[in-house]
C-alpha cells in the first residue's frame, strides 16, 4: 500500500504533515517526501498483520506481536508461523532479517518449487521462472518475498533496483584483484600469457558477447552458481547450473549439465547430483549437453555489460569456461571488509555470510548444496553488503580481531616447537635408559599437528584457507 494511502500515517501527524517512525521526524509534507527519506537513510517501518499498527522497528514489532498470543484475535485474521499454501490465506513471517521497504501491502510471495534429485524440477532445457508460473500466497510482509526451500529472499521494487545497480557498479573488482583470486584471464595483468592448467582448454574460453538487439532482453546484473562433479584426470566440471536475475529476482537458469567426460565422484554428498538423477534428466531431455551447451544459454542473457554476481565465482567460470569482466564476488566483498586491499589471509564461506547477515540456515545439518537456493542466498548476501554498509563495518572489524587472534595463537605455537627442536638437538644423548622410560615422547613435547605441518608449507590453513567444493 502508497504511504499516501495508510491510513494511519496519516494521522501521526497534523493535517498533510507525515511522520518517520524510526527518527520520530514529523516535517514530511507529502508521503513522496517521508518515502525518499525512508529510502535514504533506511527509515522502513513495519506494520503488524492483525491490528495494522505500524512501529519504527522490527524488534518493536515482534514484541507487539507477542502481545496478540495473549488476547482473541478479530475474525478472519489467521497468523501462520513458517507455514505457507496454495490458498489466499493471510501468512505472518516471524522473522528478523526484513528488507528496507517503502511500503506495507498486502503481497503476492512467489513460491518456488522445491529442488529435487527429480529431473522433474528442472523444467525444459531454457525454461525460464516467471511470478505467474509460481503457486501465490497472500501475506502483509514488510515487502514482497521471494520463497524458496524453506526460506524468504528479498525482491526490489523500481526504484530500489536502480539504486542498487548503481551501486553494484561501484562494486565491480579490478582485474588485478580477480587475478589474485585465482580468476582465469586472457593474459595476466603484466601482458604475459596465463601458464595456469584449466578444467576446460584454454582455446575453448571466450568473453562474453557483446551487446546486441536480440528478442530476449538481457540482464544488466545476473547471479549464477553451479555444482559440480571430478571426471578424468581429477578434473572438474559443471553438473548443474543456477542463474538468477540479481535485481529481479527472477530465475533464468536452474538445469543439470550433463558432463562431456567420464564422471570418477559424483560428489553427491556435496553437490546433490546423483547418477540417477542426471540420468532423468537427459532421458527427458532436460539436462544441457555439456558445459558449451549450459554457456550459450547463459549467453541468451548476459553480455559484456551484464555484472556478474557470485560467491568465489572464478570456480564457476572456470568450468563453464568465460572470462570475467565484471564481477562482484561476495567472497571478496567479505574479506576486502576484513583485510582491505591486502592481500587474503582467509576466505569466508556462503553458509557463514548467510547465517551472519541473513539468519539463512542454508544445507542444514551438513545436507547437499541446494545451487538454486545457494544462488538466491548469494544474492541477498550481496543485497545486505549494499544496504547495510555500518553492519558490514562492524562484523569485519570483530572477524578482523577474531583472526589477529588467531594468528597470535598460531605464532606462539611455531615459536614452542622451534624451541622444543633446538632444546632436543642440545640434550646429549642419555646411556643406559631403561627401554620402558623413553619412546622419543615426553611431558614437554608437542603432538605434531597436520594443520602446523601445512602452515610450514605454506598451504591454507584449514581454519582460515578456502575449499572451492564447500560452497
Amino acid at each position: 500500500m502508497p504511504l499516501s494511502e495508510n491510513p494511519s500515517l496519516a494521522n501521526q501527524a497534523p493535517a498533510k504533515k507525515f511522520k518517520c517512525l524510526r527518527c520520530k521526524k514529523n516535517t514530511f509534507t507529502t508521503a513522496d517526501a517521508l518515502t525518499n527519506h525512508q529510502n535514504a537513510l533506511g527509515h522502513h517501518h513495519a506494520a503488524c498483520s492483525v491490528c495494522q499498527k505500524e512501529f519504527g522497528t522490527e524488534k518493536a514489532l515482534l514484541d507487539h506481536r507477542k502481545t496478540h498470543g495473549k488476547r482473541p484475535v478479530s475474525k478472519g485474521a489467521t497468523i501462520t508461523a513458517s507455514s505457507v499454501s496454495s490458498s489466499s490465506k493471510n501468512v505472518e513471517l516471524l522473522r528478523t532479517n526484513t528488507t528496507p521497504r517503502t511500503a506495507q501491502a498486502q503481497i503476492s510471495v512467489a513460491k518456488e518449487p522445491e529442488l529435487s534429485t527429480q529431473a522433474s524440477s528442472l523444467g525444459k532445457k531454457t525454461t525460464t521462472y516467471s511470478r505467474q508460473n509460481f503457486e501465490h500466497v497472500t501475506g502483509v510482509l514488510s515487502g514482497p518475498r521471494l520463497y524458496y526451500s524453506g526460506n524468504f529472499f528479498m525482491t526490489l521494487n523500481a526504484s530500489e533496483q536502480e539504486f542498487i545497480h548503481a551501486s553494484l557498479v561501484m562494486q565491480c573488482h579490478s582485474l588485478d584483484r580477480l587475478q589474485q583470486q585465482g580468476y582465469i584471464m586472457p593474459v595476466l595483468m603484466d601482458g604475459k600469457e596465463n601458464p595456469r592448467k584449466t578444467t576446460i582448454a584454454r582455446a575453448n574460453f571466450q568473453e562474453m558477447p557483446r551487446p546486441l538487439l536480440t528478442i530476449r532482453q538481457r540482464r544488466r546484473a545476473v547471479v549464477l552458481d553451479c555444482e559440480m562433479v571430478r571426471v578424468s584426470k581429477g578434473r572438474r566440471e559443471v553438473a548443474l547450473l543456477s542463474a538468477v536475475d540479481f535485481l529481479t529476482g527472477e530465475v533464468l537458469i536452474n538445469n543439470y549439465v550433463q558432463p562431456t567426460a567420464k564422471v570418477t565422484d559424483w560428489v553427491s554428498k556435496v553437490s546433490g547430483v546423483t547418477p540417477a538423477a542426471m540420468a532423468e534428466a537427459v532421458a527427458k531431455g532436460e539436462a544441457f549437453h555439456g558445459w558449451p551447451a549450459a554457456r550459450r544459454a547463459l549467453f541468451n542473457f548476459i553480455d559484456s555489460q551484464t555484472i556478474l554476481i557470485g560467491h568465489s565465482l572464478n570456480y564457476d567460470l572456470e568450468v563453464l569456461g568465460i572470462y570475467p569482466l565484471m564481477v562482484v564476488d561476495s567472497a571478496i566483498l567479505a574479506s576486502e571488509a576484513v583485510f582491505g586491499g591486502s592481500k587474503f589471509k582467509r576466505l569466508y564461506g556462503l553458509k557463514t555470510l548467510s547465517e551472519e547477515f541473513l539468519q539463512l540456515n542454508i544445507q542444514p545439518d551438513n545436507r547437499a548444496h541446494n545451487c538454486l537456493e545457494d544462488t538466491l542466498t548469494t544474492r541477498d548476501v550481496v543485497l545486505s553488503y549494499l544496504w547495510e554498509p555500518e553492519r558490514w563495518r562492524v562484523w569485519a572489524g570483530d572477524a578482523r580481531a577474531k583472526h589477529e587472534a588467531l594468528e597470535r595463537q598460531r605464532e606462539a605455537r611455531r615459536r614452542q616447537r622451534k624451541k622444543t627442536k633446538k632444546q632436543t638437538a642440545k640434550a646429549p644423548a642419555r646411556q643406559g635408559t631403561d627401554e620402558s622410560e623413553d619412546f622419543g615422547y615426553s611431558d614437554e613435547s608437542e603432538t605434531l599437528r597436520w594443520s602446523d605441518i601445512a602452515e610450514d608449507c605454506g598451504w591454507p590453513h584449514p581454519d582460515t584457507g578456502y575449499d572451492p567444493w564447500s560452497d
